[in-house]
């Protein structure tokens, strides 16, 4: 009867271990095995018990017969148990790595007035077609229950806001580039901290690009706290970490939000500041990195100034004319209805911004960016679909122009407009999809084309038709 309790209970646990780990088909027969040889030794400690006769031989308790009982068969199991464990152990050491990643496949369609090259004149109109990639790769190992350490490579050059590569050069070899190279190490209940090159830890509300891209991976550390109701993630990041080389900078950012849940509705409420010190500094990507989207590119629609304090349309040498510290208020809520859907809204301010003398901006503070949008449908499981629908209009010295969306309206800031997704789950973990940007470049400092005394708004539009596999 007590083999029969045993047993059951064994199974039990096992299968339940099995459901919730998801244990593969050779793990499950070695476990399944253990547990046979734990049920053939609790027969013969019975048959023994029934059986034998309890004698005293050298301060040992054993059957007439000589086998060991009670205590020294307690140490047998013990040894058995220990040594399973240690077994398993080194079974486990596959489940403490893992890989992830993804592969992109796109198609992306620009219409543009400005030229994509060396031009700058407004009135050109350019259509521009290409066929790019994007391939994610990491490394992820559980050193231990608190401590994770990741090594992850990606497609691109050295933008620090995209990894997609165009496809061409009659089949050329592609750069491969580090992403990922971080420790996260969790300590106390619920605090984290990661440093190296990891992925960004900040909220972004619907997933929107106002302050960062998506591919942006900072470097420096990032100290989080979260449970069930609030969260608080701190980070420090280097711009350019080596003091002998030109804007050796060290900026930092905060941001706290807390996510009750009312009914079947999930909010997230916060606020955020950050402290970009640039007033003076080089820009950092020189106009000849810009990729050709006209001559105003090295500050990335951030406001240029000469070495004499006037104003320049991007050109060399060209520094920032101010600071940039915006504070971030945002909300969402997220609606687990029939038909999922969700709202967000995020507003930025740059707190250390400064008029822009003279140009199109006639001496104002072009300080704001906001952005408002909905979601309709959860798009996570085969058969799934969503669509999202946002508007942004992100001031030219509202945020760092450099870490922006790379593919509103062009990337950087001095920009508003559209943007519409959709997508459809093939699998799990495959989806077909689309994004449509229809924006207007708003040259309100001058920096896009031509002088900076004058403004050249253009519009920008952009489609992009995706397909996207995952690995989880």
């Amino acid at each position: 009867m007590n083999r029969l309790v045993v047993m059951a209970g064994l199974t039990l646990l096992i299968h339940t271990s099995v459901a919730n780990a998801g244990v593969n088909e050779t793990e499950f027969q070695q476990m399944r095995q253990m547990l046979e040889q734990a049920l053939v030794r609790i027969k013969e400690l019975e048959q023994r018990h029934a059986t034998g006769t309890l004698v005293q031989k050298d301060g040992v308790k054993v059957s007439q017969g000589g086998s060991k009982t009670a205590t020294t068969a307690g140490v047998d199991s013990a040894e058995r148990i220990a040594a399973n464990t240690a077994r398993l152990d080194k079974l486990s050491w596959a489940e403490r790595i893992r890989l992830n990643g993804d592969f992109l496949y796109r198609y992306q369609l620009d219409e543009s007035k400005d030229l994509f090259d060396t031009g700058n004149s407004p009135e050109s109109s350019t259509n521009r077609n290409r066929q790019r990639v994007r391939a994610h790769l990491a490394v992820i190992a559980n050193l231990s229950r608190d401590v994770e350490v990741g090594l992850g490579f990606a497609t691109g050059g050295d933008s620090p806001v995209s990894t997609v590569q165009t496809l061409g050069g009659a089949g050329s070899s592609k750069s491969i580039q580090l992403d990922l190279a971080y420790f996260d190490w969790g300590f106390g209940d619920h605090f984290n901290l990661a440093m190296g090159k990891f992925r960004n830890g900040f909220y972004r509300p619907g997933g929107n690009g106002l302050f960062w891209d998506s591919d942006w991976r900072p470097e420096g550390f990032d100290l989080r706290y979260g449970d069930d109701l609030f969260y608080v993630t701190t980070l420090g990041t280097w711009f350019e970490g080596d003091s002998n080389k030109d804007a050796s900078k060290f900026i930092y950012g905060l941001q706290a939000g807390f996510t009750p849940n009312l009914g079947n509705t999930e909010f997230n409420i916060g606020a955020g500041f950050w402290d970009i010190k640039t007033e003076g500094e080089n820009c950092f990507d020189a106009p000849s990195k810009s990729g050709g989207s006209g001559s105003g590119r090295g500050c990335f629609g951030n406001t240029a100034i000469d070495a004499q304090g006037r104003l320049v349309a991007g050109g060399t040498p060209a520094i920032y004319f101010m600071d940039i510290t915006p504070l971030e208020l945002y909300a969402s809520a997220d609606f687990d209805t029939q038909l999922p859907w969700g709202v967000f809204v995020d507003f930025a301010k740059n707190t250390s911004a400064r008029a822009v003398p003279g140009g199109p901006s006639q001496g104002n503070k072009l300080d704001t960016a906001y952005a408002i949008g909905t979601s309709l449908g959860r798009g996570k499981q085969t058969g799934e679909w969503q669509l999202k629908l946002s508007y942004q209009d992100i001031e030219a010295d509202s945020v760092l122009g450099l870490l922006t969306d790379s593919n509103f309206g062009g990337g950087g800031t001095d920009s508003k407009g559209f943007k519409l997704a959709g997508k459809y789950m093939l699998t799990d973990q495959a989806s077909m999809g689309f994004t449509y940007y229809h924006t207007e470049r708003q040259d309100s400092n001058g920096l896009e084309n031509g002088s900076p005394t004058t403004s050249n708004p253009f519009d920008r539009n952009t489609l992009q038709v995706n397909l996207l596999f995952k690995a989880k």
